[in-house]
Order: structure tokens, then C-alpha cells, then sequence
């Protein structure tokens, strides 16, 4: 069974591409999807965009794929590709080593997507 954050975040994306029956939809959507992420970190499928580094404050996520995935993106070497002369970052750094704090959806109540009352 699919956890509250992934199921909600599931049925937040059917709903939206108009899918019928949406809700019914939402478990078997988010377990394939949770597969395929995970498929992807660990074959390296992905790629940090290159202005990516410039704008990185914060990343948020409800995701559990996120610490795996941040931790296989190494900022050294994506640094030394594109030329970018940042005197932090250091040999073996990963893009999860640049954050200061892990906080993630999990340490609350409400994961995303969740409306707060106005």
C-alpha cells in the first residue's frame, strides 16, 4: 500500500491530467512511479541542470527517493565539468552534502501536497 505523501501526491497528478477514476487509480500510479524512481537513481538516469548549483537554497521533498538520489549527484565532478570556481565545494562532495539540515515531508503530520487552512 502506497504511503500518504506518495498516494496523495498520486492522486493530486491523476487528478490534475484529468484521469478518469482518479482515486481508484492513484496506488498502483504511485507504486509503479516509486519503482521507476527508484530504477533511475540507482542506474544514474539523471542529470543536474547546469544552473541548478547557482540557485540551490533549499530542496524540499516529501519523497524518501530524495536523500538517494541527492547523495548520487557529486557536485565535485559536476563543478569541474562546467568550470565552476565555487571554493566550498570539495573532492567527493555530493549535492546532499551542500544542505545544512535534512528535513523532509516525513518529519510532519501532513506531507505534500497538503492545504493548510486559511
Amino acid at each position: 500500500m502506497a504511503d500518504k505523501p506518495r498516494l496523495g501526491g498520486a492522486t493530486a497528478a491523476l487528478t490534475y491530467l484529468k484521469v478518469p477514476d482518479a482515486v481508484n487509480r492513484a496506488e498502483v500510479y504511485g507504486e509503479r512511479k516509486q519503482q521507476r524512481v527508484v530504477e533511475l537513481i540507482e542506474a544514474g538516469e539523471f542529470h543536474a541542470l547546469p544552473d541548478a548549483l547557482r540557485f540551490a537554497l533549499a530542496a524540499a521533498s516529501s519523497s524518501k527517493n530524495v536523500g538517494e538520489f541527492l547523495k548520487r549527484i557529486p557536485l565535485d565532478v559536476f563543478a569541474a565539468e562546467r568550470g565552476l570556481p565555487f571554493d566550498f565545494i570539495h573532492e567527493g562532495m555530493t549535492l546532499l552534502n551542500l544542505f545544512d539540515a535534512d528535513i523532509s515531508g516525513r518529519d510532519f503530520e501532513h506531507g505534500k501536497p497538503h492545504d493548510l487552512p486559511r
